[in-house]
């Protein structure tokens, strides 16, 4: 067996769905992560991909990358447990990376050939679909490269249409500041006309994903853990736009969602209630603005307004 598979065998044991191997030169800021990097291992690992499902009361919606475990610790330990097992192996000097990284792991996946580009700009694998997170090792061992990947779309278009604010404004060509996605993750105020479209979700957004052929979505299991946990795939919108730095701490800080802060959490829990339009949600906005900031005040009074107009 060649490096080269042995080394995807090896990642495959640890858990990822799809690995490429690409030249470090190729990539842009692989010297930046690590001096001396001659080639670039990507992998992707796979996330739960559930089909959604109706659920009582004022539920938000989180999107499936950020259900459970943060993903950066869980392909950051399984990148680790492969990193060391290529030094023992062959010697490598070697750093991992995630998404927070000077590398932009969706080119050196498509480069790598772990998947192609789809017109959402989602890196598509063949085995997992775009329900992946990516990540990486840089080594200073020569490998032999991967064909890179192409494009599964073909003339579908369904991830443009789909899109609720326009953000895939042409096919591989995303507005960043017009994605549902990036709009929940992003502090300050939300442009006004934009919020009626973010709908339910509170972090991230799928409906992309959703749409796409090229996904399959599976049943979901009724005792998954991201479905009974406080912040799961549906949380409490009446208790997310009150919640306190304990719950704060508890029970989103270990998921991918910590990182925004807890009152740009709420602010989006404040917007998905106005847009629920109950006015089963006016007890918890006006609790909720007795000790909200400026900007979180701001959206909570939107949504009072906009539920006493429907």
């Amino acid at each position: 067996m060649s490096i080269e598979s042995e080394i995807k065998s090896l990642a495959y044991e640890v858990g990822f769905c799809s690995v490429g191997i690409t030249a470090a030169e190729l990539v842009k800021n692989a010297h930046k992560v690590m001096h001396g990097a001659v080639s670039i291992i990507s992998a992707a690992y796979n996330y739960p991909s559930y089909r959604d499902i109706e659920v009582a009361g004022l539920r938000g919606r989180v999107a499936r990358f950020a259900l459970g475990r943060d993903y950066h610790l869980e392909v950051g330990d399984r990148l680790e447990s492969l990193g060391r097992q290529i030094e023992k192996l062959y010697g490598a000097k070697w750093t991992s990376f995630v998404d927070t990284s000077p590398i932009a792991d969706r080119s050196a996946a498509q480069l790598a050939g772990v998947g192609g580009f789809g017109k959402n700009t989602c890196i598509i694998t063949p085995v997992c679909g775009s329900w992946v997170v990516l990540g990486g090792i840089a080594v200073d061992i020569s490998l032999v490269s991967d064909k890179p990947a192409d494009s599964p779309c073909g003339g579908c278009s369904l991830c443009l249409k789909a899109c609720p604010t326009g953000a895939i404004i042409e096919p591989f060509r995303l507005d960043p500041s017009r994605c549902i996605s990036y709009l929940t993750q992003m502090r300050g105020i939300v442009p006004e006309h934009l919020r009626p479209m973010m709908d339910r979700y509170v972090y991230g957004c799928d409906i992309c994903q959703e749409v796409c052929p090229q996904n399959s979505l599976l049943p979901l299991p009724e005792d998954a853990d991201y479905i009974e946990s406080q912040f799961g795939a549906y949380p409490d919108l009446t208790w997310l736009v009150r919640l306190t730095e304990d719950d704060f701490v508890k029970y989103v800080c270990p998921t991918a969602a910590g990182w925004i802060g807890r009152n740009t959490l709420r602010r989006n829990a404040a917007i998905a209630l106005g847009n629920s339009g109950s006015i089963a949600a006016l007890d918890a906005l006006y609790e909720a603005r007795g000790d909200a900031d400026e900007v979180l005040r701001e959206h909570i009074d939107w949504a009072i307004r906009r539920i006493a107009g429907s």
